[in-house]
């Protein structure tokens, strides 16, 4: 059985009354879980909302009511998945202990999301290098130079400044590529940064290139400022 995550992924500056990113994307996650059990996995989704309808998913798709409590119990999964959430997980910790209750002894923990170094923009705020540039002087020189994400048309620049920093606080989190490699290891005694795997399979425009690149090491360089995949296995008692 495996479970995939999704994350509601509001943009800074988007209220709740705005909520169009959240179905575009979980409509992408609902065909992630679809396609798994097309696939013959017994295959679930949680998200923190309920924006989807799953009708045809039969109960499949379940809300985190609690946070950092997947509602499943111990030991029910072979595998847990994740696109695009750890940039938002403030307590990675946390997330990882529950990662780990729910995975079997074998399970696979796999997950992809963008690098502190992604470039050529933040892809949240659309700010270059906020991901690691979180003071309100570098946000306010892009917002005073007219940057804003979908939510933020037509906002007043000190306003726009105001959204980014908050939303860098409790938001994103971009932790050091050393520092996630630590926590994991720590709980389950592994860790891979699945770089190869990511440039050969995955179809993104960075994965392309890095394909198509023949210097040495472009494409680790390309990975590791675009994206990480990182994969952990749950040891036996």
């Amino acid at each position: 059985m495996t479970i995939q995550f999704a994350n509601e992924q509001f943009s800074a500056g988007q209220h709740r009354e705005t909520q169009a990113v959240s179905y575009t994307h979980l409509d992408v996650y609902k065909r992630q879980v679809q396609e798994l059990n097309r696939c013959g996995f017994d295959s679930r989704g949680v998200d923190i909302k309920p924006f989807w309808a799953d009708d045809d998913l039969h109960g499949r798709l379940q809300v985190v009511e609690q946070p950092y409590r997947i509602p499943h119990a111990d030991l029910t999964f072979e595998a847990v998945l994740s696109t695009s959430v750890f940039e938002h997980v403030l307590d990675y910790r946390r997330a990882f202990l529950e990662i780990h209750r729910v995975l079997k002894p074998g399970g696979a923990s796999l997950h992809l999301f963008p690098g502190p170094w992604a470039l050529p923009v933040e892809p949240h705020m659309f700010v270059p290098l906020a991901s690691v540039i979180q003071t309100r002087w570098w946000l306010g020189l892009w917002a005073r130079l007219g940057v804003r994400n979908g939510f933020q048309k037509g906002l007043g620049w000190r306003e726009v400044t105001e959204r980014n920093f908050e939303y860098c606080k409790t938001g994103v989190n971009y932790l050091p590529r050393r520092k996630v490699k630590h926590l994991v290891t720590d709980i389950f005694g592994n860790f891979y940064y699945a770089k190869k795997e990511y440039i050969n399979n995955f179809h993104g425009g960075a994965a392309r290139l890095a394909r198509r690149t023949k210097l040495p090491f472009t494409g680790e360089m390309i990975f590791a400022w675009r994206e990480q995949l990182i994969y952990s296995v749950k040891q036996s008692s």
